[in-house]
């Protein structure tokens, strides 16, 4: 009994202490993030001809979550190790005032469901705070069941990860309730649709230095100091697509006169599977021809008054036309404090 238990759990309290206490050679900013215990996934559908399904996801998750580096992660293999004793479900929430609760300190778990529908599924993964039991986000993403599942798990991964700041502290998503105009150029068409909640926008570009397709959105006024945009999407061919915000900026701008409104642009790139693209309005660049345009080589984006957000796509093309279908999930704002 006793060699059972300097063989099995001296290696695990080493193994904890090495991720709350990290050593010199290990980076002191390790202990400033936060500990996540990736739990399990249970399955509803019918997985009758995969029943490791649930185990496979929950590995590629702490797997993904350890390469990006964000927070620090106790994987589902030393979870059941230290949850053995107690026989606590690994979907649910770790009490502080048990022994592996003691011993991980961990704050927060991962964990959710993989539902299938005919074939389809969908992986709804929660982040719960280990001390309450409150859900702090909860990311999803859909795929067909003949997918590979490695590529769906990276994407959401990344977008449990988006939830924490560079240095492992909790900022949370804010969805945004948009409401899409279209527009396009003579010969190019622009639709938009929502169907069971997610965002339809399918266009049409002929090619062309001078056709454009877009959808816009007034936005009435949002404050984007300090705080960056999230376009949660995907898309069936990837192309580029051209982000814009348009600020009214005093001293500069004129009441409802949006063509005074400021104007910086990026570029981002929905991908087949589905993922969060970026936006930083410190980082975005009010464009030369503008700038030129406008005669205003100092101007700058007012970030705290944004009054339109454009999409736009097949800018700048020569003797090329495109078309694609891009499925708009969510568009969060998110601040980025530190």
């Amino acid at each position: 009994m006793k060699s059972w238990f300097v063989l099995t759990w001296i290696p695990v309290f080493l193994f904890v202490t090495l991720l709350m206490f990290p050593g010199p050679g290990m980076g002191g900013s390790a202990r400033e993030k936060a500990l996540i215990a990736v739990g399990g996934f249970s399955l509803e559908g019918d997985f009758s001809s995969n029943p490791d399904f649930a185990g496979r996801i929950s590995t590629l998750m702490g797997q993904a979550l350890v390469r990006q580096g964000r927070v620090r992660v106790v994987e589902r293999e030393m979870m059941d190790r230290l949850l053995a004793e107690e026989k606590l479900a690994l979907t649910g929430v770790i009490s502080k005032h048990s022994a592996a609760g003691e011993m991980l300190a961990a704050h927060y778990m991962v964990g959710g469901v993989v539902l299938r529908r005919n074939d389809e599924m969908d992986i709804v993964c929660r982040l719960i705070k280990a001390d309450t039991g409150e859900v702090a986000a909860s990311e999803s993403i859909g795929l067909d069941a003949e997918d590979a599942p490695a590529p769906f798990v990276e994407s959401l991964a990344r977008m449990v990860g988006s939830n924490f700041s560079a240095r492992g502290a909790l900022v949370p998503k804010k969805s945004l309730v948009v409401e899409w105009d279209t527009y396009a150029s003579e010969g190019s068409a622009s639709s938009y649709a929502v169907e069971d909640g997610i965002g339809m926008w399918s266009y049409r570009v002929r090619g062309g230095e001078d056709d454009h397709a877009g959808i816009g959105w007034e936005t009435q006024g949002l404050d984007l100091r300090g705080a960056r945009l999230l376009f949660k999407c995907a898309s069936r061919h990837g192309y580029p697509l051209h982000v814009r915000l348009y600020s009214f900026t005093p001293g500069f701008s004129h009441g409802d006169d949006d063509d005074t409104y400021v104007p910086v642009e990026g570029v981002i790139r929905c991908g087949e599977v589905a993922g969060e693209e970026i936006v930083v309005p410190a980082a975005m660049k009010v464009p030369e021809w503008w700038r030129k345009e406008k005669h205003a080589p100092d101007v700058r984006l007012n970030p705290g008054d944004i009054r339109q957000i454009e999409l736009a796509a097949g800018e700048g093309l020569v003797d090329s036309s495109v078309r694609d279908q891009v499925e708009l999930f969510r568009i969060s704002v998110q601040g980025m404090a530190e």
